[in-house]
C-alpha cells in the first residue's frame, strides 16, 4: 500500500463556539470566573476555565471539555449491492470519492488512537490496529469530540476525505458483506 504524504492537522479552538476573549475593560464576574481585560477562556464546560501561559497556542488544549476519550469509531459501509456497484463503476470511469448518502453505519466503537495518532502511524508504515476491519471502499470516521474525520480506504491504501458528510451517513444502516471481490 502506497502511503500519502498529506499532514492531518490537529484541531484548534478557532471556530469554537466557547473561545472566548474578555475585550471590555471593567473586570467582570461571568460564566462563574472573574474576567480581566485580555483574558482568554473556554466557556465550553460548566464554568469558564481560564488558558495559561503553558497551555498550547494553536492547538485545542488537553484538557478541553469536548475532547472524548477514547474516541469514538464508525466505519461506514454501502447501504445496499447496488449502491457497491455503481461507486465502483464510478471509481473505474470517473472520480473515486465517496458519496455519504450511499453510506450507513456499520460498525460503531470506540479507540484509543486519536486521528492523529492514526494517520502518523499508517503513514510511517506501522501496522494500525483496529478493533473493527475496514473493508475497500468503505470508510472510517474518527472522531475525538472536537472535530471528526474521515478517512477513506481505496485500492491505494487509506486516504483523507475531508468533504465526506458522516451525520448524513448516520442516519442509515450498511448491510454486511461476508465475502467482496478484491478483499483478503
Amino acid at each position: 500500500m502506497s502511503r500519502q504524504d498529506n499532514k492531518l492537522s490537529y484541531p484548534t479552538c478557532v471556530g469554537c463556539h466557547g473561545d472566548y476573549r474578555h475585550t471590555k475593560a471593567a473586570t467582570m464576574h461571568q460564566y462563574g470566573a472573574t474576567m480581566h481585560l485580555g483574558d482568554h477562556f473556554c466557556i465550553e464546560g460548566k464554568r469558564a476555565r481560564k488558558f495559561h501561559r503553558s497551555d498550547p497556542k494553536s492547538r485545542c488544549p488537553e484538557w478541553c471539555p469536548r475532547r472524548k476519550d477514547p474516541c469514538e469509531l464508525r466505519v461506514y459501509g454501502f447501504i445496499n449491492e447496488d449502491e457497491r456497484a455503481m461507486h465502483s463503476f464510478y471509481c473505474d470511469h470517473f472520480s473515486d470519492a465517496p458519496e455519504s448518502r450511499r453510506y450507513g453505519v456499520r460498525y460503531e466503537g470506540t479507540t484509543p488512537l486519536t486521528p492523529q495518532e492514526f494517520w502518523e502511524q499508517y503513514s510511517s508504515g506501522v501496522d494500525v490496529a483496529l478493533p473493527h476491519e475496514v473493508g475497500l471502499y468503505e470508510v472510517l470516521e474518527i472522531d475525538d469530540g472536537i472535530k471528526p474525520v474521515y478517512f477513506y480506504r481505496s485500492m491505494k491504501g487509506f486516504r483523507i476525505e475531508p468533504y465526506f458528510k458522516g451525520e448524513d451517513a448516520r442516519t442509515r444502516k450498511a448491510m454486511i458483506i461476508t465475502n467482496r471481490e478484491g478483499e483478503e
